[in-house]
């Protein structure tokens, strides 16, 4: 370790004492060492899969509005926690989940023509963040 360097594996609280939740999630998204790939694709699947909930949970309110913005936080954590490959998969899953199962005024892959400027717009911009 160097010298004066900080010990990153947990965030001091306003008392003095170390925050159990800010360790725990440090210690989530960047491991002591790394997973296994198995471990890394589930754990975006799963990500996928909570933003894929929330977003039903949330469509009373948001109706066709940001699709794409709790599936945008899942592959950033996947990306973070996984690398590369989980990310992209992760934006795989949320590019097929929004097209699939969150269609404005249209039915399952069938957008109607006044959506479909906007569907490729906001498509294209989720998969070219996820990609890169």
């Amino acid at each position: 370790m160097i010298r004066g360097a900080a010990k990153l594996t947990s965030t001091p609280c306003s008392e003095g004492r170390y925050s159990v939740m800010g360790g725990m999630l440090f210690r989530l998204f960047f491991p002591p060492s790394p997973d296994s790939a198995p471990i890394r694709y589930a754990f975006a699947a799963a990500c996928c899969a909570v933003a894929f909930a929330l977003r039903i949970l949330f469509d009373p309110l948001l109706h066709e509005h940001a699709l794409l913005l709790l599936f945008t936080l899942a592959v950033a954590a996947s990306g973070i926690r996984g690398g590369f490959g989980p990310g992209l998969l992760a934006t795989f899953f949320g590019a097929f989940g929004v097209v699939y199962f969150f269609p404005p005024k249209f039915t399952f892959f069938t957008i109607a023509p006044g959506y479909l400027p906007v569907v490729a717009r906001e498509l294209t911009a989720f998969i070219a963040v996820g990609v890169s």
